[in-house]
């Protein structure tokens, strides 16, 4: 069965003048498709259906109603009743009714969380007195005026839709306030459901934002958490703006589905939602329509989303003791808005890489949460694979409570408990350890249908018994569960498992992958997103604050320096939370999350935190005594660890004897054992780390002569050039930052840098082709947050391509030692990395004489790298083009004239490419928030066209776009055309990635002359496109 649900909101009629009113026939028209398809029809109005709440007004919206229902009537062919749910705004209220002693009262009503019944109340509902007698007009009911009341819709024999109706705005005033409303606690609606599949929707004008969060029970949050309890579904409306989005509850694993409904009528824009609930499969599919000017019609403004209703768990239940086991975290985090975390709030499903002996051009990556859906997979047995901090437990523990709350009952063991092929009567006790056995017990367990359990053994590598015995558990229990999903470390000999199961081909073997742009980017909303109110928080000040994690993270994790695994994403975070309390100057904030983690791992190995302080000192000198003695070498063995331990203990206590410290370092995966004969850090990140800190220290004690420049003379080295900027991260190059300038000025040091001047040669090189790059439009209604996530995929579908490739190319030290330019580019990349690291990690102890020379030097050395592009393109481009015309002037139909053009075009869009990459790398490298002065300055100082595009290219990545900026920038080169399209490009890209207003997107697209041009249309019009840089 489907019924449309018709959300409308803010319609707010005056006169028969209005637009909906004139519009009547494309409104009604727009919506008819899918309600024909429905065999009910209720239409929900979140308040705000007058103006000034006069009678005329409510006249008007009968009239206009039932209009349209009479037109939904008469071609609907299914559809055998319409319903109308509404309650009231504060344009619903009469404010000429309005007295002091209304007044008065509000003013103390507003303050409590409980107001009775009473004068009092029925002086405040005294103002929406023609609301009431609207209402009752258009459902034929006699509703007394009230606060909260419920309308039940039967669908079914055992199914109906519950109405939860509260009048959010019994208090509104003219000029009302955020918090100055409530909705009382003794109005609080508890009807329970009549049957358990019932949909509960919760509707209210106001969001919660606007409920005063002062009273004594914070009445804000107090309806929030009803909400949770009570609800499927909330609608609401009042602040013009459409948002739909499934919120979890931060205490447990409660959910809703937020509808916020745009304005039906507010100045030049019409918007309405309608959703088709379908009772089968418990879905509610939202639609979201706007009217389009230019076609006359309202049309489809996006894709639809669709949200699966849960229903209410019963029968089969976990115990409240396995569910925290579930949910725990096991790692020490923290989080400065939230007390108290569980896995559910900080996990992001991985994506899973298929593994097989079978070569593949291109991989497949699967997201790991289709291992919930029984279709997704055809074998039954499923191996995940992962090193020990790919975060596999956390995976099967999630797949436990989602599979749970799916209606599959999982039962899990663990590895290290498997000790016989037979584990029944393990099953038995698991069972009974993990779910409600009282009401219902483990033999009505094993009668439940095949496909309804699921096995999830952990850690099945820990098990003693042997690989035969093991092929013969899976094959024995693959008759009582479904699927059987088991995790490993990588080092499992899985094939000889294969070799001795009955049918092999029912195995498939997944690598748990780190996470991705998009996973990761999930991940750090997921962070930034805890202790916020989910309903009422702002979409630009969150979006700015995961770009801004996500850079930082990013940069912390850098080339596969650490892996991308959620435990230390996470850590990193919090690392980055945690340094804003403290105020150690004697290291960076990115110090002390690469300490924080290193400290962590010590701590999870369980050793001892008075010991660990000795212990960090030891590898770090360990670690710069390897880097001093094996420059070429990652590996050491026992005896040189043991040697160095003895030289270290005649100067240092130990706590620790060689054997058990190599140990213990082993256990915090501080240090790998390879063969039990080789070592190795375990990760990059903790080598160059260690190295730094003893560097920055030998510097502190004026013992470092020479050590930096020979760091700078290195940039070509993975390890000099890695320890380098690890030494930015300890402060260690304040007292060398000469150093690092003249560095700067070494790559490409003959070429002058490109200016975008007239007269440059870059400009005269790309001038040609301004035509074929240029933009007159904008698009309205995009998305920044699906722009994001599109970007990300993006980048997550190139990184995989270039990791699927078998045969790559990798440069060697020895290629940039004998090329100066591969190596000059190279060192352009380097010196703006760890510039930007400086600039941004020391703003505040440097100067600001050397921080803008610093960032001068960055800029200036990027300039000379693309001047460097140039002229190779230059020097090459006849050749190249002698090339082209020799080998294809006979197979094409083309004039060798246009054929010579065509390549020169090519070359010349190659090098624009090219230009744009390095102005993109600059910005990221070195930009930073708050420092708009700062880089004006810069600009200014350099006094070029290409300088003050870097510039404003950082100021509106970090910071809201300054229009003023934007105008003199415009004013300045408006007859350079190369540069008024890269300003076009990175405005374009700023609106694009930004909640910015249609006013704002008018305004700027009025100072570039770029035409605002609907989305949908370009997307839908099949005469129309969209150039895109």
């Amino acid at each position: 069965m489907k019924v449309a649900l018709l959300q409308l909101s803010d319609i707010h009629i005056q006169s028969d003048e209005d637009f909906i009113i004139k519009h009547q026939e494309p409104f009604y028209r727009s919506c008819k498709a899918l309600i024909n398809e429905c065999t009910k029809l209720i239409v929900i109005i979140s308040g705000d259906i007058a103006f000034k709440g006069s009678k005329e007004e409510y006249d008007l919206a009968y009239n206009w109603l039932k209009k349209c229902e009479e037109s939904w009537r008469d071609e609907a062919t299914f559809l055998n009743s319409v319903e109308y749910i509404a309650v009231p705004g504060n344009h619903d209220c009469d404010f000429s009714r309005q007295d002091e002693v209304r007044e008065i009262v509000i003013s103390k009503l507003s303050q409590q969380d409980n107001v009775g019944s009473g004068n009092a109340i029925s002086t405040c509902l005294s103002v929406q007195e023609n609301f009431w007698s609207f209402y009752n007009r258009l459902r034929g009911d006699k509703l007394n005026a009230d606060i909260s009341w419920v309308h039940e819709v039967p669908l079914k024999q055992d199914f109906s839709i519950i109405f939860n109706c509260y009048n959010s705005a019994f208090l509104s005033q003219l000029k009302e306030q955020p918090g100055g409303l409530i909705i009382p606690q003794d109005k609080f609606i508890y009807k329970e459901r009549t049957h358990p599949q019932d949909v509960i929707i919760s509707l209210y004008h106001h969001n919660t934002g606007w409920l005063n969060p002062n009273t004594p029970l914070n009445n804000k949050k107090s309806f929030e958490n009803h909400l949770f309890c009570t609800s499927n579904v909330v609608m609401c409306g009042h602040e013009h703006s459409n948002q739909d989005r499934k919120i979890s509850s931060l205490s447990d694993s409660r959910e809703l589905i937020y509808f916020e409904s745009s304005a039906l009528q507010y100045e030049m824009i019409s918007k309405y939602s309608l959703m088709v609930l379908d009772t089968d499969e418990m879905t509610l599919t939202r639609h979201q329509l706007e009217y389009s000017e230019p076609e006359e019609i309202y049309k489809f403004t996006e894709d639809s989303t669709q949200f699966s209703i849960l229903k209410k768990l019963s029968g089969i239940l976990f115990n409240n003791e396995w569910v925290d086991k579930l949910s725990d975290i096991r790692i020490p985090l923290t989080h400065t808005k939230k007390t108290t975390l569980k896995l559910p709030d900080i996990f992001v499903f991985p994506d899973l890489d298929p593994l097989s002996d079978i070569k593949r051009s291109r991989v497949q990556y699967m997201d790991s949460e289709g291992l919930l859906e029984n279709t997704t997979i055809a074998e039954r047995i499923i191996f995940l694979e992962g090193e020990n901090q790919a975060g596999k437990t956390s995976l099967l523990r999630m797949l436990c409570l989602s599979l749970h709350q799916k209606g599959i009952y999982p039962i899990m063991v663990f590895g290290g408990e498997i000790k016989h092929h037979n584990i029944s009567q393990q099953l038995k006790n698991s069972y009974k350890d993990q779910y409600q056995h009282k009401k219902y017990n483990y033999e009505r367990y094993t009668q439940l249908d095949r496909n309804k359990k699921v096995l999830l053994i952990d850690d099945f590598d820990k098990s003693p018994v042997s690989n035969e015995s093991k092929s013969k558990l899976l094959t024995q229990l693959l008759c009582n569960f479904e699927k059987i999903i088991v995790t490993t470390n990588i080092q499992m000999d899985v094939r000889s498992i294969l070799l001795d199961l009955n049918n092999p081909d029912n195995l498939k073997r997944f690598k748990i992958l780190a996470l991705g742009c998009c996973k990761r980017n999930a991940l750090i909303e997921k962070w930034v997103r805890l202790g916020e109110d989910v309903i009422t928080l702002n979409e630009q000040c969150f979006l700015n604050r995961v770009k801004d994690a996500y850079d930082n993270i990013s940069t912390l994790l850098g080339q596969q320096l650490i892996p991308s695994y959620p435990i230390f994403i996470l850590s990193l975070l919090q690392g980055l939370n945690q340094v804003l309390d403290k105020f150690d100057t004697s290291q960076t904030s990115y110090a002390f999350c690469y300490n924080s983690l290193i400290i962590a791992s010590l701590i999870n190995s369980k050793m001892e935190k008075e010991n660990i302080p000795g212990v960090l000192r030891f590898l770090s000198e360990f670690a710069y005594y390897h880097y001093s003695e094996h420059t070429e070498r990652r590996h050491f063995n026992k005896d040189e660890f043991q040697s160095f331990y003895i030289n270290y203990n005649k100067n240092y206590y130990t706590r620790y004897s060689t054997e058990s410290l190599l140990q213990n370092l082993c256990k915090a995966d501080i240090i790998r054992s390879e063969d039990n004969s080789k070592y190795s850090f375990s990760y990059k990140y903790i080598f160059y780390y260690l190295v730094a800190q003893k560097i920055s220290q030998l510097i502190n004690d004026n013992n470092a002569e020479g050590l930096v420049q020979r760091l700078c003379e290195n940039l070509h080295k993975e390890r000099e050039a890695n320890i380098l900027i690890f030494l930015v991260f300890h402060n260690g190059t304040g007292k060398q930052l000469e150093d690092v300038l003249f560095a700067s000025m070494l790559p490409f040091e003959d070429q002058k840098p490109i200016s975008l001047n007239i007269n440059d040669p870059l400009f005269k090189g790309i001038s040609d082709i301004v035509d074929n790059i240029k933009s007159d439009v904008m698009l309205q209604n995009i998305n920044p947050k699906e722009n994001r996530e599109a970007t990300l995929k993006n980048s997550d579908e190139i990184q995989r391509r270039l990791d699927a490739e078998e045969q790559q190319s990798y440069l060697t030290e020895k290629d940039f030692e004998e090329n100066t330019h591969l190596r000059d580019i190279n060192n352009t990349f380097k010196i703006i990395q760890i510039i930007g690291q400086i600039s941004k990690n020391q703003r505040h102890t440097l100067t600001k004489e050397d921080l803008l020379r610093l960032i001068e030097e960055s800029y200036n050395v990027c300039f000379r790298s693309i001047s460097f592009f140039g002229t190779l393109i230059e020097e090459a481009k006849e050749e190249i083009t002698e090339h082209f015309v020799n080998n294809y002037k006979d197979k094409c139909q083309v004039k060798e004239t246009e054929l010579r053009t065509r390549v020169h075009k090519l070359l010349h869009m190659l090098l624009f490419q090219q230009c744009l990459a390095s102005f993109s790398n600059l910005s990221r490298a070195v930009g930073m928030s708050n420092s708009h002065d700062l880089f004006e300055q810069v600009a200014a100082r350099i006094g070029t066209p290409a300088a003050k595009i870097i510039s404003f290219t950082i100021n509106t990545y970090y910071n809201k776009m300054n229009i003023v900026d934007l105008e003199e920038l415009v004013k300045e080169h408006r007859k350079n055309p190369v540069v008024m399209e890269i300003i076009k490009a990175r405005v374009v890209n700023y609106i694009y990635n930004n909640y910015v207003d249609f006013k704002q997107c008018q305004r700027i697209g009025d100072i570039c002359q770029l035409k605002l041009v609907n989305s949908a249309r370009i997307l839908t019009s099949p005469h129309r496109s969209v150039k895109s840089k």
